[in-house]
């Protein structure tokens, strides 16, 4: 076929230049019969609506008193939303079912019942609708200025605002401060008794939301009658305004406390009646019990949810654990992952999201763990393949230099034979050196000393700062065992105990040796040898004191057992010792 002849297509939006051309409308085809009014094109009847009344898949509607019983059991936000669907549901709302609901469900709606009850029980503020009640127990910011954010309503005043715009003076927004201050030193309350007593009749009322300040000369009052958005009468019943009104319409005191203001509030400013008080107050006293067995079955399950995520998070972490023990070297496997669950994490104030389940007793892979311990889901097989790495890598250091057998020390130097030997008493064996430090422990739970600064001096080939790091930096015992200070210690023992001289050679060490760890060995060499001289001097001292005891104590068995006891319970003993303070060291 020859489409020369053809004219050529136009573009879909027309010609150039031209604006598109308008659809045309579609028409449904019809199917030869005319549509009566409340009939489709296929005869089928529908509703005004536009639902079809033989439609069997429609959904069937539930019945108000169903709709009722399921609305009381929402969440106050949940009624809030459901009150805006349609005016059916917002007519359905009752005092009953926003009480219940905020009491059972708790939080901020529960603070705001709690306020208006002491409110509303006094017969201050005008009651609040049904859904004026909902608003403020939804109540997220200020009624008012609409921005501040506001939790519960104002205790004094019944009304959801925020501090600024309650005690601001000035103009904010078009408005005034909610509340204006009345003052006692005014001439209109001290111009006589009488004017004082009626002013303070009317302060004293329960039902006048009179807020006095710190020391009494104020009476914040609402500033003036006010309505919300929908209208309804809002806040405290009496404004400023009406307080002088109120004393000059009485003649004395004694009118206004005889029922004399209640029956003007209800006359002169249309207060609520007493009747219209009693619906709130009487759902709020009878929901009280249901409230609290609320409260507490929340509590209870909040319990027991955290318990359940608790022992899940354990079973997770020590599966977490055995993988990675699996992938240590053979002989530290037993020891450098050994754990003890975290007594902390079971009390029921421990954070699960930041409190960790299980203590490593090595310092050095708690601190590696620890993120992976409190959030077991973030290792993964990559993650857990290099921390055994790091792992073996430091823990095989110790091997590599040969740390235990303690070579690097001489036998032929007093010192560092003195020094071996007590070393190797305190760390005979690989187990020996994953043990707990008591010491350590009262810092951190079951740990040993196995930490990064144990593998600095590893790694800069200080093995003997490594082993004095592992003993807690005491060496003192070593001062009992090398001469000259082992020979006068030995002669010292004869007169007093044994404890007591190893308790003034450890109170040295520390003094002298404790501070030093990260020394080379000449230094501590020569801070051994000061050590030394320093014993020598304190057990001389020691000598001039007994003698100095022989006046004030006649007894020879009762001054040794002064002595002893002074010695090994007191802290500062040796320090006032060298000070020659005798008084001070016999009255410890």
């Amino acid at each position: 076929m020859n489409n020369s002849n053809l004219p050529a297509k136009q573009p879909r939006d027309g010609p150039t230049g031209s604006k598109p051309s308008a659809k045309r409308p579609r028409h449904r085809r019809c199917n030869g019969k005319t549509c009566k009014p409340g009939e489709d094109r296929r005869g089928n009847n529908f509703n005004a609506t536009g639902c079809h009344r033989n439609n069997s898949h429609a959904t069937p509607s539930l019945s108000s008193d169903a709709l009722f019983v399921v609305m009381s059991f929402l969440h106050p936000r949940d009624l809030f939303h459901a009150s805006f669907t349609c005016k059916t549901l917002r007519d359905m709302v009752t005092t009953k079912m926003v009480v219940q609901s905020a009491l059972i469900h708790g939080g901020h709606a529960m603070k705001t019942m709690d306020e208006l009850h002491a409110l509303i029980s006094s017969r201050s503020i005008h009651v609040p609708s049904p859904m004026r009640l909902l608003r403020l127990a939804c109540g997220k910011v200020c009624e008012f200025c609409i921005s501040a954010k506001v939790n519960h309503v104002r205790p004094s005043l019944g009304v959801f605002a925020c501090w600024e715009c309650v005690t601001n003076r000035s103009a904010r927004q078009g408005l005034f401060g909610l509340t204006k201050p009345w003052k006692r030193g005014w001439v209109r309350y001290s111009k006589n008794q009488e004017n004082r007593d009626k002013y303070d009749a009317i302060f004293e009322h329960p039902r006048i939301a009179a807020t006095a300040s710190a020391y009494g000369m104020n009476y914040y009052i609402w500033s003036q009658h006010r309505y919300d958005r929908a209208g309804e009468s809002v806040g405290p019943i009496v404004a400023w305004d009406n307080v002088d009104g109120m004393a000059n319409h009485f003649g004395s005191a004694n009118d206004m406390k005889n029922g004399g203001i209640d029956s003007y509030l209800t006359s002169n400013l249309n207060a609520p009646e007493i009747n219209s008080y009693k619906e709130f107050n009487e759902i709020y006293t009878d929901m009280q019990q249901k409230a609290k067995a609320a409260v507490q079955q929340r509590e209870e399950m909040k319990r027991a949810r955290n318990q359940k995520t608790k022992v899940n998070k354990i079973a997770k972490a020590e599966k977490m654990l055995d993988d990675l023990t699996a992938l240590i070297d053979l002989p530290f496997r037993e020891f450098a992952l050994k754990r003890t669950e975290n007594k902390r994490f079971r009390d029921a104030s421990a954070k699960v999201s930041t409190t960790p389940c299980i203590c490593i007793g090595t310092p050095f892979v708690d601190s590696l763990l620890l993120p992976y311990i409190i959030t077991p889901s973030k290792m993964k097989k990559k993650i857990l393949k290099e921390l055994a790495e790091n792992i073996n890598s430091k823990l095989r250091l110790i091997a590599e230099k040969k740390l235990l057998t303690m070579d690097f020390l001489s036998d032929s130097d007093p010192f560092e034979a003195g020094l071996k030997h007590y070393l190797r008493e305190k760390l005979p064996n690989l187990e020996a050196l994953f043990q707990e430090d008591i010491s350590f422990c009262r810092i951190l739970n079951n740990k040993n000393r196995i930490c990064h600064s144990f593998f600095s001096f590893l790694e800069a080939d200080k093995l003997l700062s490594a082993l004095v790091h592992m003993v807690n930096g005491d060496i003192s015992p070593v001062l009992l065992a090398v001469d000259p200070s082992a020979s006068i210690a030995r002669s010292a023992i004869k007169k007093y105990r044994e404890p007591t001289v190893a308790k003034i050679a450890e109170s040295i060490g520390f003094r002298c040796l404790k501070v030093n760890i990260s020394r080379s060995k000449e230094t501590l060499r020569k801070m051994f040898t000061a050590g030394q001289e320093e014993f020598q001097k304190v057990l001389g001292v020691l000598e001039e004191y007994s003698a100095w005891v022989r006046d004030k104590q006649e007894h020879q068995s009762m001054r040794i057992f002064h002595l002893n006891h002074t010695a090994t319970t007191s802290a500062y003993f040796v320090e006032l010792l060298m000070n020659k303070d005798f008084d001070t060291v016999y009255r410890l």
